[in-house]
């Protein structure tokens, strides 16, 4: 498997479920911790992830054949700094209410301020089961600019110590997304 971001928490949450099948991963600046990594760092909302949902909701089944939602997620992008000065929003209120389930991730984010049961599912927090990750090669990405890093790092480490494939990281002077673009 390969993929960057979200999709590389999704290999990590593919290796912890060992299926047979699954012979090698490349997480591409994977979050590991959503609440510690993406949604929540420090405690306050990361605000940079209200805009990174309106991507999400533009790639989403929600949005898929509905020109309607897509342009109000455009609109919502284009003002963006706008919605940020609106602060605190309300449900149904948001240019992401034409794709419910992300508004829905935004209000988590937003409101849920206190590590609890919620965020420590498994599919929130990889970090706590990484004891049952497949013992499989794996190639780990990561930018020193990404708010990500850490997580990469924690990985990396924690894959080098318990098992026996390969575990390789590759960190370059990169933010998030920016690694399979030309910008400088």
């Amino acid at each position: 498997m390969i993929g960057s971001s979200h999709r590389g928490m999704v290999q990590i949450h593919a290796a912890l479920q060992r299926p047979p099948h699954l012979a090698a991963i490349c997480p591409e600046q994977p979050p590991t911790k959503i609440y510690a990594h993406e949604a929540r760092e420090g405690g306050a909302m990361q605000l940079h992830m209200y805009a990174a949902l309106y991507v999400h909701a533009l790639d989403s089944q929600e949005t898929r054949d509905r020109p309607d939602a897509v342009a109000k997620m455009v609109d919502g992008m284009r003002l963006l700094r706008d919605w940020l000065q609106r602060f605190p929003l309300e449900p149904g209120k948001t240019p992401l209410s034409g794709a419910p389930y992300m508004e829905e991730t935004f209000f988590i984010y937003y409101r849920r301020g206190e590590y609890d049961e919620w965020w420590a599912q498994e599919v929130n927090d990889n970090t706590a089961h990484f004891d049952r990750h497949a013992d499989i090669p794996v190639f780990i990405t990561g930018g020193w600019y990404d708010t990500f890093s850490p997580a990469v790092t924690h990985y990396f480490q924690t894959l080098t110590r318990q098992n026996r494939s390969k575990a390789r990281l590759l960190i370059r002077p990169w933010t998030h997304g920016q690694m399979r673009t030309s910008a400088s």
